[in-house]
């Protein structure tokens, strides 16, 4: 309360008392946090699954935030498969939460190195050219492309453990004729040149061709895991890599 002097009339003068209204500022919320809050209400069954969640109005007005903040929180829970969004129908749990497995792509020489063992590369064959027919087929690369094929083998500790193939465009990277790969897996030079490339990967159970398995030291025929990457720059292909591992390959993600 703050006291006040206001002239009345003439000379007089009167002693009024003025109170100040006070300001309530909201909470600074992030939509992390109200991700965070809206996963505990459906862990907690307050919002089971399949039930409709509050408009983006009367979140944004319960948590005190802009509704833009709420808006960016549900994108991101339905991104993660927790929720399903639907214009003019609003947002509602999924009757079937979707895990998003992980899978960390790591690079042979790092997967090694990180098991404390010494890495080393040979280069096996080396050719420059047309993209091969199945690569062309299903769209990977456009015929009119040149290729840089490199086939090597890694070791780990003297021994055998990956086999890789890579055809990389030379068309769209032209520079990479003048890289020998004598020391290094062509997906290394890869990441430096396009570090922000993307791209999709997938794993097989095949039995292993002759010309492989004398690589590895293993029996033609022999079940092995197969990985294919197709790696992706402003839209375009830059390469797609084969890799077969030896026996002792194990593959982990979390969820």
């Amino acid at each position: 309360m703050v006291v006040g002097l206001f002239r009345t009339s003439g000379c007089n003068w009167k002693a009024v008392s003025i109170t100040r209204a006070r300001t309530i500022v909201a909470p600074n919320i992030g939509y992390q946090e109200i991700r965070t809050r809206i996963l505990e209400r459906i862990r907690s069954k307050q919002w089971p699954l399949g039930s409709a969640l509050p408009s983006e109005v009367a979140l944004a007005a319960e948590f005190k935030c802009a509704r833009a903040t709420v808006n960016r929180a549900l994108v991101l829970l339905a991104e993660e498969g927790i929720i399903d969004r639907k214009r003019k129908a609003g947002s509602r749990v999924s009757r079937f939460p979707k895990k998003l497995s992980k899978i960390e792509l790591k690079l042979i020489r790092t997967e090694l190195e990180e098991c404390g063992q010494s890495y080393q590369c040979k280069q096996l064959a080396r050719s420059f050219g047309a993209p091969p027919v199945w690569s062309v087929e299903d769209g990977s690369f456009a015929p009119q492309e040149q290729v840089l094929h490199i086939e090597s083998l890694h070791f780990g500790d003297g021994k055998p453990v990956q086999h890789q193939r890579s055809w990389i465009n030379a068309t769209q990277l032209p520079q990479v004729v003048d890289q020998s790969f004598d020391c290094a897996a062509p997906c290394e030079w890869l990441l430096q040149e396009c570090p922000l490339c993307n791209g999709t990967y997938w794993y097989e159970a095949v039995a292993l061709d002759a010309s492989t398995a004398d690589h590895l030291g293993l029996e033609e025929r022999a079940p092995v895991i197969l990985m294919s990457l197709h790696l992706i720059c402003d839209g375009g292909t830059i390469a797609r890599v084969e890799k077969v591992y030896s026996g002792g390959f194990s593959l982990t993600g979390s969820f």
